[in-house]
């Protein structure tokens, strides 16, 4: 049953009024001040009915102390007409409403159920809120995890071929408008074929994955390790000139071929490398042609 509590000073009206609104079906509490309210106000209470002036302190401190109490608490505040001015602040600082002395029944009962379809509306709005903001974070992961799939090469966990691309595009036009130096690795896995003819296809992924861990753990974070299909991988290589590109080029062979491979032994990769002078086909394009040179 919905529970009131009625704060009066006049004991003898505020009983009045928790009488009227008992006979309206409300379950009511009486408190002769704020005081008296404050160790009244439970988690039971659903509205707070309060005189503006009562002695020591008034229905504005109750007021304040119910809101950081129980914030969404319903307050209403009941006045006299000298005091419309105070019921006014008192409502600018959270009240929903206020009634004037003397108080008739059915304005009471009226601005009481007010008070609470108020609290009940605020309730579902705050909980739909909650549920929308639920929701639009499980679609932000949602979206994230659909961006990393479209974008991840699912065996290696590197990005894909276009992603990839998509980088080494962006990393040209920044070369072309800035003057960045940026260089391209294309990379090809030495007679992969003949790992996969000799200790079949699951062994041969498993190569291809740990190369990849080989791969990033030899560049920087701000470099970019693709593949593009099969054993073809690259390495965007920004703000670094063809000298270090071509330094990192032979750590990465070493990284491959210095460490056998379970089972398969040593694996060797050959490297292409080209910088950025010209559009992003060029790039490519030379890069292809020195690792053909290098295979």
């Amino acid at each position: 049953m919905t529970k009131l509590l009625i704060a009066d000073d006049e004991v003898t009206v505020a009983r009045s009024i928790a009488r009227a609104l008992e006979f309206a079906g409300y379950a009511t509490k009486v408190a002769a001040g704020c005081d008296e309210a404050l160790a009244m106000l439970d988690d039971d209470v659903d509205l707070l009915l309060t005189d503006m002036q009562m002695p020591g302190k008034n229905g504005l401190a109750l007021l304040l102390e119910a809101q950081r109490r129980r914030p969404g608490l319903p307050v209403a505040i009941m006045t006299a007409h000298a005091s419309v001015e105070g019921a006014i602040a008192a409502m600018q600082r959270g009240a929903y409403d206020y009634l004037l002395k003397p108080c008739r029944t059915e304005e009471i009962i009226l601005k009481v159920e007010l008070g609470l379809r108020l609290s009940r509306y605020e309730h579902d709005l705050r909980r739909r809120n909650e549920e929308l903001e639920e929701m639009s974070a499980q679609l932000a992961e949602q979206n994230t995890e659909l961006e990393r799939l479209a974008t991840t090469d699912p065996l290696t966990q590197l990005v894909n071929r276009r992603r990839f691309f998509e980088r080494l595009e962006d990393a040209v036009v920044t070369t072309q408008r800035y003057r960045h130096p940026t260089a391209l690795i294309m990379i090809d896995i030495d007679n992969f074929k003949r790992i996969n003819d000799s200790f079949g296809h699951p062994r041969g992924d498993a190569v291809l994955v740990e190369i990849a861990e080989r791969l990033q753990h030899s560049v920087r974070s701000l470099d970019v390790v693709g593949r593009l299909g099969g054993e073809e991988l690259a390495v965007l290589v920004p703000n670094t000139e063809r000298d270090g590109a071509l330094e990192l080029a032979e750590r990465l062979r070493h990284a491959v071929c210095d460490e056998p491979f379970e089972e398969v032994g040593t694996v060797t990769i050959s490297a292409g490398v080209a910088t950025a002078t010209g559009t992003l086909s060029q790039i490519v394009s030379e890069a292809d042609r020195a690792l053909y040179e290098a295979k």
